[in-house]
């Protein structure tokens, strides 16, 4: 793994040039740091590149708007509109793409309104010179919020399968899908309700009751 730093905040444009340099040739992906996403969605974008995850959502104009054409899984990209205030459908763009190789040198991109060098104008180069297809998302979160940390937190404890690698008591009861990593122990008397997640180094009760959906 690699990185590279941007040094100052300009914009996602100017976040994917700073690390341009440690790009392979060819196409590339890029997700926004502040969103999950299904990992069987992802897989699909990344074989159909060029392309831009999408997800419809009740309230589009808090978002980035897609305007697409075509129905089912052939939807093609036409442009997107940041939060408008009439938006022109309810699919908005997930901040996940995958771009051509030639798109590396389409990072040198003007202001917005706001200030920023916004990759929104790449994806809008991008669909006037080719077909630039809109993958559906079965799941997709934005995180940002406090409650929107929770629910992503709840999300992925859903997806724990039960491993118990820690100390557990004889006389301690675990309830279904609970990871207990090495290094922890559960002591006499603990109830805990999965999914749960109890991390190297904790040490829980005796007699503690740690419900589900719990790290």
């Amino acid at each position: 793994m690699a990185f590279a730093e941007q040094s100052e905040q300009r914009g996602t444009a100017d976040a994917v040039r700073a690390g341009a340099a440690r790009l392979d040739d060819g196409p590339f992906a890029v997700l926004n740091g502040d969103a999950l996403y299904d990992t069987e969605s992802l897989a699909t974008l990344y074989e159909s590149a060029p392309a831009v995850g999408s997800y419809r959502v009740n309230n589009p104009s808090a978002y980035g708007v897609l305007h697409a054409e075509g129905t089912g899984d052939d939807v093609r990209v036409t442009g997107v509109t940041e939060k408008p205030a009439d938006p022109p459908s309810d699919l908005i763009n997930a901040g996940a793409y995958v771009f051509p190789a030639e798109a590396q040198g389409w990072l040198d991109v003007g202001e917005s309104e706001r200030g920023e060098l916004e990759l929104t104008d790449v994806l809008e180069r991008a669909c006037a010179e080719m077909d630039v297809r809109a993958v559906p998302f079965d799941r997709w979160l934005d995180v940002g919020r406090p409650w929107e940390l929770l629910a992503a937190n709840e999300w992925k404890l859903d997806e724990l399968e039960r491993r118990i690698d820690g100390e557990v008591h004889a006389d301690a009861d675990l309830r279904g899908d609970v990871v207990v990593e090495a290094g922890t122990e559960v002591d006499a008397g603990v109830v805990i309700e999965g999914p749960a997640l109890i991390r190297s180094g904790a040490s829980v009760g005796p007699n503690a009751y740690v419900r589900g959906r719990t790290l």
